[in-house]
């Protein structure tokens, strides 16, 4: 008889904290600069032991890095990341963010050992200038910052990169609420690389600055076109990286009418829209490995595995007329050593019904919310953690 799989499997302590807060599992990016975000996504070392490195993520990872050491076509200048809200665009760029700012943290991590050796590299680069503009966290109307007031996401950028120095160079475009060019953001960027832009949340920004007036236009206006200059700029310089968030539709534009939405949601695809897309961080199958990655310390041993599917096949077997017949095929026992301790029927349902973008954070969320309100539903002779759904016929 298999053990009950909360005798072979150990979840995270957070998994069954009864004051676990649900939001945890949602990530800010300005919260992580900040420190003041959960500590799995603060501290380095947790998060990445925590996070299942899917292959979109690797490719990312590798692609930025390279061209931040200047390795000759590694990676595009401009990424823009494009899933449904909560599809882990964020998550993306917090790994972005750890990697370049925390290399010493990151580096003895799997994660970073697999980085070096894709790379061939001995160790992560240091002195990589990072720079966060959250357009949640920003003010558009400006804020206070070493003596000076910023104004714009220019005016944070300079300042990013260098401090009050790297501002007054800007001043001028800054106060004016005024793209500065393309040719002055190249200098700016050329002479602080190797540098990475993480902007997070743009459309949210955007739809604040709308209330900025800038003599006949808006703020908002402005910021499109400095993002224009930015994409360009960032081309030319070789160790220069840009990555941004956008929404997959304008239903996730805040804005005053569904009209205002779209318009604003055309205006930023057309200025953008030529950089590289990556659209899917999690595809379907890598989904078993990001639940158990970030809900389990440890899944046990392969045994374990391969006894739970055969106590499913035997099961099958018994009461076949109740279940479909590719539940008794090789490949679906594959699935399920795959998934275990999780049931792949189950994970798929939750993938079809809510998309992959829930896979990554909230299905996460859900199934430790549902432990931190009661026992696991334990199948102690299948030694599955969660049963499969009611058969369809």
């Amino acid at each position: 008889m298999s053990k009950p799989v909360w005798e072979v499997c150990e979840p995270h302590p957070d998994v069954f904290a009864r004051e676990m807060d649900p939001a945890r599992f949602a990530a800010s990016l300005h919260a992580v600069q900040s420190g003041t975000a959960d500590p799995d996504y603060v501290d380095p070392e947790r998060f990445f032991g925590k996070t299942f490195m899917t292959r979109t993520l690797a490719n990312v990872l590798e692609g930025v890095l390279g061209r931040l050491l200047g390795q000759p076509g590694r990676g595009a200048s401009v990424l823009r990341l494009e899933t449904p809200f909560g599809g882990g665009k964020t998550h993306t760029m917090v790994a972005l963010y750890h990697l370049v700012r925390h290399p010493e943290a990151v580096e003895p991590t799997e994660a970073g050992q697999r980085l070096c050796e894709r790379l061939q590299i001995q160790g992560l680069p240091r002195g990589v200038r990072v720079v966060v503009l959250d357009g949640v966290a920003l003010n558009p109307h400006g804020r206070e910052a070493d003596g000076v007031k910023v104004f714009t996401l220019w005016g944070e950028l300079a300042y990013g990169l260098g401090g009050k120095p790297f501002w007054e160079g800007l001043r001028s475009a800054d106060e004016a609420r005024i793209p500065p060019g393309q040719a002055v953001l190249a200098q700016l960027l050329r002479q602080a690389q190797p540098v990475l832009i993480l902007m997070d949340e743009v459309m949210h920004y955007l739809a604040k600055a709308r209330a900025v007036r800038v003599g006949d236009t808006n703020l908002s206006v402005q910021t499109i076109a400095f993002l224009r200059e930015l994409t360009a700029a960032v081309g030319e310089v070789p160790q220069g990286v840009l990555v941004l968030s956008l929404p997959t539709s304008s239903l996730e534009v805040p804005a005053e009418s569904p009209e205002q939405a779209e318009e604003m949601f055309q205006r930023v695809h057309k200025v953008i829209g030529r950089t590289e897309l990556i659209e899917t961080p999690v595809a379907q199958d890598e989904i078993f490995g990001v639940l158990k990655r970030r809900l389990f310390r440890h899944v046990g041993e392969e045994r374990a595995a391969k006894r739970a599917v055969e106590a499913f096949d035997r099961y099958y077997e018994e009461y076949a007329r109740f279940f479909p017949e590719s539940l008794r095929r090789p490949q679906q026992r594959e699935r399920m050593r795959q998934a275990y301790p999780f049931h792949p029927e189950l994970i798929d349902l939750l993938y079809q019904r809510w998309g992959a973008a829930s896979a990554v954070s909230a299905h996460a969320g859900s199934f430790a919310a549902a432990g931190a309100g009661a026992p696991p539903p334990v199948d102690s002779t299948a030694g599955f953690c969660l049963s499969h759904p009611a058969p369809s016929y």
